[in-house]
């Protein structure tokens, strides 16, 4: 009986059960410069002992919609028909192991933003209340999609940009619930802006499936304008999703990751979150 030594099956369970995903991976052995495109199910000729990177939930162009997966290095074990299992290589925060499906496009976050006053959720017709020189501690709760990920959780690259009016607001901030600031990271390229504008960005946790998540946008109105008096003065906040992909900026190609590519290319393939605070009450 003739075995084939290294034939190496690629196993990409969705870490919440069900079928396998078929998901492109990349591979390579450690020390070349080029990685190769495997799908799950799929097979590649790898040498026992040889060790290889990993990266699984991504082909070769990166920009393509792919559940999540972790980037691992694996040795090919001296066996007959090896498997490397998305299974035994990637486990999500939650204990849960195997890739998970992205946020698809054409759905995104749940989000409300609360009014630190009378506890009421904001919105165009219940607006809050910022007048000149206060500060305001603004509740934001959110939550993804069930058994899916916004950006990726093996990374946790996502950003959320704040973008507000720099006449009327001196700056706003982004904290977890103990208070702490996030911390500042660049604006992406493909947020755009918007004139008069300012824009923070933050870089935050992916979310995974419908967990419950709080932070706090704290704003600091102007001394002595009144945001409320102008509906210029209302506050976008925006989430974008991360996730690795090819830095080819780099000699040889490396895995990077984040929400945008070497080429301020958009990462990630699901659709960008908007929320808005609404200050303005004419």
């Amino acid at each position: 009986m003739r075995f084939m030594w290294g034939n190496v099956t690629v196993d990409t369970p969705d870490a919440y059960g069900g079928a396998a995903v078929t998901s492109k991976n990349l591979y390579r052995k450690t020390g070349l410069a080029s990685f190769t495109e495997v799908a799950g199910a799929a097979t590649f000729n790898a040498n026992p002992g040889d060790t290889y990177e990993v990266i699984f939930g991504i082909g070769a162009s990166d920009d393509d919609d792919e559940p999540f997966g972790c980037k691992v290095s694996w040795t090919c074990p001296c066996q007959a028909y090896p498997t490397l299992s998305a299974a035994e290589k990637c486990t999500l925060p939650n204990g849960k192991t195997g890739i998970v499906d992205d946020t698809a496009a054409g759905t995104s976050l749940t989000s409300s933003l609360f009014d630190p006053d009378d506890g009421n959720a904001i919105t165009s017709s219940d607006t809050i209340d910022i007048d000149a020189a206060q500060m305001k501690n603004i509740r934001w709760v959110f939550s993804g999609v069930y058994e899916e990920a916004y950006g990726n959780p093996w990374t946790n690259d996502n950003v959320v940009t704040i973008s507000y009016n720099t006449s009327a607001y001196d700056d706003v901030k982004l904290t977890d619930q103990s208070g702490s600031t996030f911390p500042t990271t660049e604006t992406p390229n493909h947020y755009s802006a918007v004139a008069g504008n300012a824009a923070k960005s933050y870089k935050v946790p992916a979310v995974l499936s419908n967990t419950e998540l709080t932070y706090y946008i704290v704003v600091d109105a102007d001394d002595t304008i009144d945001p409320g008096a102008n509906a210029d003065n209302n506050i976008t906040v925006y989430m974008y999703d991360g996730n690795h992909f090819i830095n080819n900026d780099v000699s040889p190609a490396a895995i990077s990751s984040g929400v945008q590519d070497e080429d301020a290319a958009q990462v990630g393939g699901s659709t960008d979150f908007t929320d808005t605070i609404n200050v303005y009450n004419g």
